[in-house]
């Protein structure tokens, strides 16, 4: 019985159940608001704490209400449907998706529940359970890759050479018939642990990654090393200390202008331009690979330790090892674990050896100088922590362990729009943000260890910066954080001349030229297009390609 089916013939006594009803509506409909607003505010994540993605298409009429609600507990509502969101809608003619109510009774319980119930095709797919299970047994015993289907990786990577490290060309080739049943990240774990040491070569391409054939028609083949821009070469130990080098004069130029003695035994942030330098008197290796190689390798402490233990190599006759060699040979005095699968990707036994590599080097150092052949000390590194490999599908489990959780903006990454003022982009005053030199110091020392876009949302609100101009930069540099510093300089130089014309709108100020990996709205717009190859000028092929690699995450 419900207070609407109460009588009464008395008009005082139905006055009253009227008013008792109004009052438990009103206190239920306030016990909802503190539900929605005060409890459970991550209720929208993983077991791991990452958000959730949903997607509201933009005719639904109540998308700004649950946008603002999803946002409230931790998801993320994406503009573009991507693989990984959940499709929301209350349209029954969409024929799939989820109704917005499953929203609702999430917040109304304080926890996430089981979505099946809210699909438009439950009743189909409870239909098919039975048939997919058996097609999974069958899967989990003939699913494995054989000699045909690592020789049609091989060749698609071969066409595609400037794709091998793109997550997007592995799910796309999954697609492919020979390889129906395995995972773009299988395959793409396939490629990198067993069948890249056998790729030997590559085909030549233009500028739009079409096959160049020669005066014969036959497609021109390329050593793997002479493939410019995607293809790694191998750092030499003359590499390691150049960077190290040139690190050591950048800190203490810097240490010096600020009047404090240098510090090497804290992390370090190099800004952009000091891998833009370093690219252009050694352009063996691409500017990113620079950046990735110090941020891998140069753990607190290490700059003046590698310089020196060089440097003795040098007066003692002996040659030098690279940083990624003494880390090798330090992780080779570990016991293997039993069970421990022996095959590891070289990225994760780096991030893994980092404090092992000073040790060596220290050891190193040690027995040069006392003119021992043997180490006094055994080295020490930490353990691997390895999974079984297991699984229907081998390579999958092992590829999914060594991604980095996607981090995601609670708000939309795009650029401002012409609208946009000063009060809409900063806190406080245009004079607290004049010392753009200084700016950038504070924005490299906050971004330091920042490894994902949320965490760049974290400090850049600390020192001021507002979502919207956040969101800009971020989409402006990909989210580059070596860049970033360079990126605000620039800004708040310009930003400066700002008060000697008023006139000049702030969306112009945030349009920074000169620099080869800043985007703009209008250079996005050319990707993909026959104007793409105007890009070639401002940008660098490397750049339009990591753009690419960048938009691709969002489509």
């Amino acid at each position: 019985m419900s207070y609407e089916n109460l009588h009464y013939d008395d008009p005082v006594n139905q006055a009253a159940v009227e008013a008792a009803a109004a009052a438990a509506m009103d206190a239920a409909t306030q016990q909802q608001r503190i539900n929605q607003y005060h409890d459970q505010r991550n209720l929208f994540v993983d077991r791991a704490g990452r958000s959730l993605l949903f997607y509201i298409p933009p005719n639904e009429p109540h998308r700004s209400h649950y946008r603002q609600l999803i946002i409230s507990y931790g998801g993320v509502v994406t503009d573009r449907l991507v693989p990984s969101s959940i499709y929301l809608s209350n349209n029954v003619e969409e024929g799939s998706g989820v109704q917005l109510r499953f929203i609702d009774e999430c917040i109304n319980q304080g926890r996430l529940i089981k979505i099946d119930q809210f699909r438009y095709e439950q009743v189909r797919e409870a239909e098919d359970e039975a048939e997919a299970e058996s097609k999974r047994f069958l899967l989990k015993r003939h699913n494995r890759f054989t000699p045909e289907k690592d020789e049609f990786i091989l060749n698609q990577v071969r066409m595609n050479p400037r794709f091998r490290h793109s997550h997007r060309f592995y799910q796309d080739l999954a697609q492919e018939d020979i390889l129906r049943g395995h995972t773009g990240n299988s395959v793409r774990a396939r490629f990198r642990k067993h069948l890249e040491p056998k790729l030997g070569f590559v085909y030549k391409v233009d500028i739009h990654d079409k096959l160049v054939k020669d005066d014969m028609g036959r497609y021109i083949e390329l050593g793997v090393d002479d493939f410019p821009g995607t293809l790694k070469h191998k750092y030499t130990a003359e590499d390691d200390y150049l960077l190290c080098q040139a690190a050591r004069a950048y800190v203490e130029r810097a240490a010096e202008s600020l009047g404090v003695p240098p510090n090497f035994e804290e992390a370090i942030v190099l800004p952009y331009s000091f891998y833009d330098s370093l690219y252009r008197k050694r352009p063996v290796h691409t500017l990113h690979s620079w950046r990735d190689r110090f941020r891998r390798y140069i753990s607190p402490g290490m700059i003046p330790r590698y310089i020196d233990y060089f440097d003795e190599c040098v007066r003692s006759g002996e040659e030098p090892e690279s940083l990624l060699q003494l880390n090798s040979r330090a992780q080779a005095k570990v016991p293997s674990q039993p069970g421990a699968q022996e095959e590891q990707e070289e990225e994760v036994e780096e991030e893994q050896a980092d404090s092992g590599i000073a040790s060596n080097i220290d050891n190193e150092l040690m027995v040069k100088q006392a003119g021992s052949d043997h180490f006094s000390q055994p080295i020490e590194v930490p353990e691997l922590v390895i999974d079984v490999e297991g699984g229907f599908d081998e390579e999958e489990e092992e590829e999914s362990q060594e991604q980095e959780p996607e981090s995601q903006s609670p708000i939309e990454l795009k650029y401002v729009d012409e609208s946009v003022t000063f009060d809409d982009l900063l806190e406080g005053e245009s004079s607290e943000y004049s010392d753009a030199n200084k700016m950038s110091l504070l924005i490299n020392a906050s971004l330091n260890d920042v490894t994902d876009i949320l965490g760049i949302f974290h400090a850049l609100r600390k020192l001021g910066f507002k979502d919207p101009l956040i969101s800009h930069i971020i989409y402006a540099t990909s989210a580059d954080v070596s860049l970033i510093p360079l990126y605000a300089q620039m800004f708040f130089n310009s930003l400066n001349n700002v008060h000697l014309d008023p006139n000049i709108p702030m969306f112009k100020v945030l349009r920074i030229k000169g620099n080869g990996d800043i985007w703009s709205e209008k250079h996005d717009s050319l990707l993909g297009t026959k104007g793409e190859k105007n890009l070639q000028r401002p940008h660098s092929l490397d750049s339009i390609m990591k753009r690419k690699e960048f938009l691709s995450q969002f489509e």
